[in-house]
């Protein structure tokens, strides 16, 4: 027993060391990461040529911010990197601003990186064209401002691009041409500390590359340090020129690959050819021309050295792309197999029915009513029975398989076989009109669950072919499906703006816009999964229309409630869950009939039975007939459920309401109560079930109260009392006082509780 003791002693100690452990390696990664951003700021911050600042602080701090959030540290690190260069207060100043304004933002909605760094970019540029007014106006500084607010936003994105493949700890293709950009651009800044010596300098860079490139491959840091020390570093103007070297090679890449946008290698061209105009440097484009080619040559190399890593990036795209289109291909072929499955039960089931009626039937009817009559019977039940039974076996076969022929030994031997086919013909026709059993309703209702399941596969399917709705591909698909409806798309341009996607349609066509509409949102929904809803319908003239379509705002919902059980019953038999599940909420209340335990267990397993169904995404009426179905096969003749069931579909701001048997449910919106209510019959009683269902439409702000008819039978027996007119006197209270005033309401003025109550309250974000 000691021993056993100490080993669980030891266990509990090495999984707590482990933990540790665990823990520390967390802690020293996320400190890496944030080192390495950290020497990126100080190396960004400084670069410079003869002692003119690159604004790439601004660029870094906007770009970290964005993805990390403000930090004090960063700021503090760019504002003392620019002054160890020069003391720049209008860069200063910009910094303290950015960090400032992400802070205001930090609990609000996440802002737009471009939007925000147009801003900051044209702050600076009527600051620099202030003082460039004030000191007199140059044409050269004009178009240096110009294109330093460019070169920010490019250096903005690039940096973004490689904040990304350090944080997941992965380089694709594109973060892999910024980390190259981001590099040299630190080496600038490097270079400008006068402390270092040369050598220790192509020490310190080599370390850096190296260092920083470990993310992707050793080799390829090697390279590049190899590269970047053949230059040499210490005049101004060749630091310019090597810039200039870095844009032309980014082009080449870019042209080469057609992977890497050449957009920011442009800016770098244009960025140094202006600096070389404004020192008056430009001869160096012909004193240079060799080396000039062999920084292009040398660059692209470098970019190409990372063939091996972006081959196998490219390789596993590539076997993703595949393992999709398999995996999509199996999930329609599952589907395929589940309805020819369910055809081939369903018509196999029915060639049983036929063929699985009672012989001996048959025979007894056969015999009795016709041949006990017949002169000849001691020669054909007596002397030739088996061969007399098998006959009319064969023939009723024939019958059923609406061959309305005798066999041939029945027919050359008897003289009544027309009788026997008529009588036979009658027993089957009876046979096929006997109500079905509950083994036929156990066959359809397992069919109509394979045909669901199959409908699921292939929506399952369709969401993994989904394709990005920015993509040429989505607008040539989406374009193929409305042709066929006979509209056809000119363009379609996609922006985003505050996290809503807006679809700009042009369009030919010559049906009604209350057609195009419907027809264009399906189609998009069905190539991208997106909902959009039509919000702009403009004619600009007789053969075109443009349409805007957006993705609607983002709600959510939360429940509240309150119950009430039957006096002197200790189990209440109404239960109710919500919650979401695949972009929608739900709220559910199950009312079992009486209250107690019994009603309480069958209540609380008709809400569990369609929880699961929501999960799997079942169709919503189908969850409810499936519900139906099995309760009929599991509730006794006297027993059923009252149903509830409330969607708020999240993607189309729709309120679906689905009632069996259930109370009236109330709506509050723009302070307007609307009354829903059902004569439908509880679930569990016909096997033709149909249920009350209605949607409308909902926004941010609206309630929906639902309630047992508990609720509604007490406020109901005291002609003093209306629960609507209650309800409109209370609608502005917060959700949960809604509920609380409700239950006090259908209990006030009453001797005793009679049944049990719940109000379940969602009120829409």
């Amino acid at each position: 027993m000691l021993q056993s003791t100490k080993e669980i002693r030891g266990t509990k100690n090495y999984k707590s060391l482990y933990n540790f452990f665990l823990k520390l390696k967390d802690l020293i990664y996320v400190n890496l990461q944030d080192s390495i951003y950290f020497l990126i700021c100080i190396c960004l911050s400084r670069s410079s040529i003869i002692g003119q600042l690159f604004p790439c602080s601004i660029a870094f701090l906007c770009a970290y911010y964005y993805i990390k959030g403000p930090s004090i540290v960063a700021l503090l690190l760019s504002v003392f990197s620019i002054i160890s260069v020069k003391l720049d207060v209008k860069y200063i100043a910009i910094c303290i601003f950015i960090y400032i304004y992400y802070v205001s933002i930090k609990n609000k909605k996440r802002s737009n990186l471009f939007v925000d760094i147009i801003c900051f970019a044209s702050i600076l540029f009527v600051i620099n064209c202030v003082i460039m007014m004030y000191n007199g106006y140059k044409i050269n500084m004009l178009l240096i401002n110009v294109f330093e607010a460019l070169f920010i936003i490019s250096l903005t994105f690039i940096i973004r691009e490689v904040i990304f493949g350090i944080k997941k700890g992965s380089f694709n293709i594109d973060s892999t041409a910024c980390l190259l950009s981001v590099i040299f651009i630190s080496i600038l800044g490097f270079k400008e500390i006068q402390l270092l010596s040369f050598k220790v300098l192509i020490f310190m860079t080599f370390f850096t590359i190296i260092f920083v490139s470990a993310y992707i491959s050793s080799f390829a840091g090697m390279v590049l340090g190899f590269a970047f020390g053949l230059f040499n570093f210490t005049t101004a103007a060749e630091s310019a020129f090597y810039m200039l070297a870095l844009g032309f090679g980014g082009v080449c890449c870019g042209i080469i690959k057609k992977k890497y946008k050449p957009l920011s290698g442009f800016v770098f061209i244009v960025i140094s050819t202006l600096i070389l105009l404004y020192f008056d440097n430009i001869t160096l484009y012909k004193d240079n021309i060799k080396e000039l080619g062999m920084a292009i040559i040398v660059y692209t190399i470098i970019s190409f050295s990372f063939n091996d890593k972006l081959n196998k990036f490219s390789s596993v795209n590539n076997f993703n792309e595949k393992k999709t289109k398999d995996v999509v291909v199996k999930l329609n072929n599952l589907s395929s197999a589940i309805n020819e499955l369910s055809s081939a039960y369903n018509s196999f089931g029915n060639i049983n029915k036929k063929i699985d009626f009672d012989i001996e039937v048959s025979v007894n009817n056969v015999y009795g009513k016709i041949c006990l009559n017949c002169p000849q019977m001691k020669k054909c039940w007596r002397q030739n029975y088996n061969k007399t039974y098998y006959a009319i076996v064969k023939t009723a076969s024939n019958i059923v398989k609406n061959k309305n022929m005798a066999d041939g030994y029945l027919k050359n031997e008897c003289e009544n076989y027309k009788e026997i086919i008529k009588e036979i013909y009658i027993t089957v026709k009876n046979k096929e009109n006997i109500v079905e059993t509950t083994e036929d309703k156990n066959n359809n209702t397992f069919l109509s669950h394979l045909k669901e399941t199959s409908s699921i596969i292939s929506d399952a399917a369709k969401e993994i072919q989904y394709i990005d709705i920015k993509s040429k591909e989505a607008k040539i698909n989406i374009n193929e499906i409305t042709i066929k409806e006979n509209i056809i798309i000119k363009n379609i341009e996609i922006t985003e703006m505050k996290n809503i996607l807006s679809a700009i349609v042009t369009i030919s066509t010559r049906k009604t816009m209350s057609d195009v509409c419907p027809i264009i949102t399906n189609a998009i929904n069905a190539v991208t999964g997106i909902y959009m809803k039509c919000t702009e319908k403009i004619v600009s003239d007789d053969k075109y229309f443009i349409l805007r379509f957006n993705t609607l705002k983002k709600i959510n919902a939360k429940a509240y409630y309150s119950k009430l059980t039957k006096e002197n019953s200790q189990i209440s038999g109404d239960n109710y869950t919500f919650g979401v599940s695949n972009n929608r909420f739900y709220g559910v209340l199950c009312d079992g009939m009486g209250t107690g335990l019994k009603a309480c267990d069958e209540s609380k397993n008709a809400i569990r039975l369609l929880a699961k169904l929501l999960d799997a995404n079942f169709n919503e009426l189908q969850m409810i007939n499936t519900l139906n179905s099995l309760l009929l096969l599991k509730l006794e003749n006297d027993r059923y459920v009252t149903l509830d069931f409330s969607i708020i579909d999240y993607l189309t701001h729709e309120l679906r309401i689905y009632k069996a048997g259930a109370a009236q449910t109330y709506v509050i919106s723009n302070g307007k109560v609307k009354k829903l209510q059902s004569g439908s019959l509880p679930i569990g009683i016909l096997d033709s079930f149909e249920c009350y269902q209605t949607t409308i439409n909902i926004s941010s702000g609206d309630t929906v109260i639902m309630m047992t008819d508990g609720v509604v039978d007490s406020t109901n027996g005291n002609e003093l009392k209306s629960l609507d007119n209650h309800i409109d006197l209370i609608k502005n209270k917060d959700p949960q006082s809604l509920a609380n005033a409700i239950i006090t309401y259908a209990v006030k003025g009453t001797t005793r509780i009679i049944d049990d109550m719940t109000v379940l309250v969602i009120k829409i974000l």
